[in-house]
């Protein structure tokens, strides 16, 4: 596993760490500066289109997906002001880095579109057509479906992966993981308040539905951390997978089946991660007791 970025430690002597302004929390509380952020860059999108009166909706032009980068800018930020050049470019190489070892990793990345295009073809007897797949709300009718894909992967994938796995999963990993994809997964299901404000998709969720949403992101939360930590804390294996479930159940084609067994696909992996993760962390527990 490659090592990680050394941190800001004690003082040399006559040296003090920075005690004022962002610098100062960069350094002294990165987490609590990144929540900040990362809640503060997605809050303020979303209320700027509700003042402009624009809702996430078919048909509408306005978007969502520049939210959604929040951690991921909230991270590179603390980053920069607490490790510097250093820090910033092993951000860049784990953003890069995508192995194919484990051979579960890839198949991990690929499971839900493949789930979602198989129901959907078991049921249509064909597969979705480029122009369905591209379908994607928050962006222009006739984009096409590569330009979709790679600003789904960017805004979405890479825009919150590099904060919540990449970033705020990764320093509470070393406590446990369990623990750290539990209290990543509570702020990340937090985060996305704002966003039922705007988005009318989400809004459909208000009620019985919600609570199913809020384990199956709780449950991702495990799924993407172990694989975070199985692929050598590379941000762009949890980032593909991300964006490549998103894309396999937010186009109108895919709605229904072919997204519900994406999604339970998902939650029936991340849980038992969490549940094996649970067990190993209540061992260890009893076995230092």
């Amino acid at each position: 596993m490659p090592r990680r970025p050394a941190r800001p430690g004690p003082p040399e002597a006559g040296e003090t760490l920075p005690s004022r302004g962002l610098w100062g929390l960069a350094v002294r509380r990165p987490a609590g500066l990144f929540l900040a952020l990362a809640f503060g860059w997605t809050s303020c999108w979303c209320l700027g289109l509700r003042l402009l009166g624009l809702e996430v909706a078919p048909g509408s032009p306005a978007t969502h997906l520049p939210a959604l980068a929040g951690p991921g800018i909230a991270a590179a930020v603390i980053l920069g002001l607490g490790g510097g050049r250093a820090a910033l470019a092993d951000l860049a190489r784990r953003c890069l880095r995508l192995p194919v070892r484990p051979a579960w990793v890839p198949v991990a990345i690929l499971a839900s579109p493949a789930v979602a295009l198989a129901v959907f073809a078991g049921i249509e007897g064909r597969l979705p057509a480029a122009a369905e797949l591209a379908a994607f709300p928050g962006l222009p009718e006739g984009l096409g479906l590569l330009p979709v894909l790679l600003l789904v992967l960017l805004l979405n994938g890479f825009g919150e992966e590099i904060g919540w796995r990449g970033f705020l999963f990764d320093r509470l990993a070393p406590a446990g993981p369990f623990r750290a994809a539990l209290l990543v997964g509570l702020a990340w299901l937090a985060w996305h308040a704002p966003l039922f404000a705007v988005h009318a998709g989400m809004q459909k969720m208000i009620g019985p539905a919600l609570l199913g949403w809020a384990a199956s992101l709780v449950a991702a939360s495990f799924l993407l951390g172990h694989l975070h930590l199985a692929a050598g804390r590379s941000i762009a294996a949890p980032a593909l997978l991300h964006a490549l479930f998103n894309l396999a159940t937010a186009p109108p084609a895919l709605a229904g089946a072919p997204a519900a067994a994406a999604s339970a696909l998902v939650i029936a992996w991340g849980a038992a991660l969490g549940l094996a993760s649970g067990r190993a962390a209540l061992a260890r527990e009893r076995g230092s007791s």
